[in-house]
């Protein structure tokens, strides 16, 4: 099977696809075609992860579930330049804001049991445990208007908050703050007491992606569970964690630090090659940060987990799934709904906790849309998408941070591909990636037939 994006595809040629995905089967033990046997693709996926590690100089790992009961996980590249350690398909890695499908699901299993409501205003869940620190609270420290922020504000990045991990082309002081201490374990009362004293915006009046929400969410999950007396430290990150994932063997190899370096929690070294002002811009090991050795606690509850491509893509599946393991299918719904405030600019991209991917995943509609979250952090960068359309779930993570951030999205284009085309029983397509904007783009895949390319659609 193989793929191209048509900004022109025919309404009757759209259902065609989706009734023929409906049709694949379901039962994961099913006898599929030769070309769609789990050993063919696995090899596909692995010279997938090892063209494309070799394209960007790093390392590779990608997770794949079917939604029929199969997976798979592969990895190519070099986790440690220095040692030439290769990469391993269960290798942890640092996965940054993937955290926040983690930190939003908490918050929305407490309005799924009637603890929290989404509309409730947001500053008495933390002023608390602020008061309790010695620190202000939120109107105090933002001024009057903080008090109209809104759970559903922090959640959907229309808070007004100022963001303390901004990007590259605004300066990126936290980069800097972070590298001069880099053992240092920044927590999120620090993270607070350095933030500016105002709001960007006025709450719910625009959208602006905005770490600094998801660290304060951390703050208030800890209230509720432990009391305005408790420490943030020792707020426990995985009780979002279900116990029927548990009981699967699932997530047993997920982390959430908040002190040590990350040698402490992965072999995958992280390579900062985001160029001046940080560092030189030409690729390769020898001029890139080597953040292995710094602090992982990356922001807490906005970009802490380490784990390894399996427990992703199981904890992605069983968030955006039909199975609905983690939250309700209302709260689902609720994550999807991505309509922002008029005028703000944000183009449908964020909803609760949650990307639309299907930007991301340059594939046409409905095989293209997508949801899950990016991870772009210190020496690292990923993404996780969940496709309703076939019920897949394909998890990229890479020890390399570049300004581009193109390489998850580029593995993820040849994987799905790859993916799509095992399903169908069709030979493996080749897939290019063009990166239109900064974590978005067009996925066209070409299939060979009798020594020449043919671009076709997805059936």
């Amino acid at each position: 099977m193989s793929l191209v994006s048509c900004p022109h595809m025919p309404l009757s040629t759209v259902l065609l696809q989706l009734l023929f995905l409906l049709s694949l089967p379901l039962d994961g033990c099913t006898e599929l075609p030769a070309t769609g046997s789990w050993q063919t693709l696995h090899t596909q996926l692995r010279q997938i992860a090892a063209e494309k590690a070799e394209k960007y100089k790093c390392s590779i790992a990608v997770g794949i579930r079917d939604g029929r009961g199969l997976r798979w996980e592969v990895a190519a590249g070099t986790a440690d330049f220095q040692l030439s350690r290769p990469a391993a398909a269960d290798d942890p890695f640092v996965l940054g804001s993937i955290t926040k499908l983690f930190t939003g699901p908490a918050a929305l299993q407490l309005v799924d049991r009637g603890v929290w409501s989404l509309d409730q205003a947001f500053a008495p869940l933390i002023d608390g445990m602020l008061n309790n620190a010695g620190r202000p609270k939120m109107a105090a420290k933002f001024g009057e208007a903080a008090e109209r922020i809104t759970l559903r504000h922090v959640l959907h990045m229309t808070s007004g908050l100022p963001d303390y991990d901004t990007s590259w082309n605004k300066g990126d002081p936290w980069r800097f703050t972070q590298y001069k201490q880099a053992q240092h374990n920044f927590g999120p009362l620090e993270i607070f007491d350095r933030l500016d004293d105002k709001l960007q915006f006025e709450p719910g009046s625009m959208q602006s992606y905005c770490s600094t929400g998801y660290v304060l969410l951390g703050l208030a999950l800890a209230q509720q569970l432990l009391g305005p007396e408790g420490a943030w430290d020792a707020y426990d990150q995985t009780s979002v964690i279900p116990a029927a994932l548990r009981e699967r063997g699932e997530m047993v190899a997920t982390r959430f630090p908040i002190r040590g370096p990350c040698a402490n929690f992965t072999p995958e070294h992280g390579y900062d090659r985001m160029g001046p002002p940080v560092r030189p811009a030409e690729p390769g090991p020898r001029d890139a940060v080597d953040v292995w050795n710094m602090s992982c606690l990356g922001g807490w509850t906005a970009g802490n987990v380490v784990a390894p491509v399996r427990d992703i893509a199981a904890w992605t599946e069983a968030l955006f799934g039909p199975e609905a393991l983690v939250v309700s299918p209302a709260m689902q719904e609720v994550m999807r709904n991505t309509t922002a405030p008029i005028g703000s600019g944000s183009k449908d991209f964020y909803g609760i906790a949650a990307f639309n991917l299907t930007l991301a995943s340059g594939l046409p509609w409905p095989q293209g849309e997508a949801w899950g979250h990016l991870g772009s952090t210190y020496g690292y960068q990923s993404i996780s998408a969940f496709f309703p359309a076939t019920n897949a779930t394909v998890v990229v993570a890479s020890n390399l941070e570049i300004r581009e951030q193109d390489q998850p999205s580029d593995v993820l284009c040849s994987a799905y591909g790859s993916l799509l085309s095992h399903l169908a029983g069709k030979p493996f397509p080749v897939c290019t990636f063009q990166k239109t904007g900064y974590f978005f783009g067009q996925c066209e895949c070409t299939e060979m037939v009798a020594d020449s390319e043919v671009d076709v659609l997805l059936i």
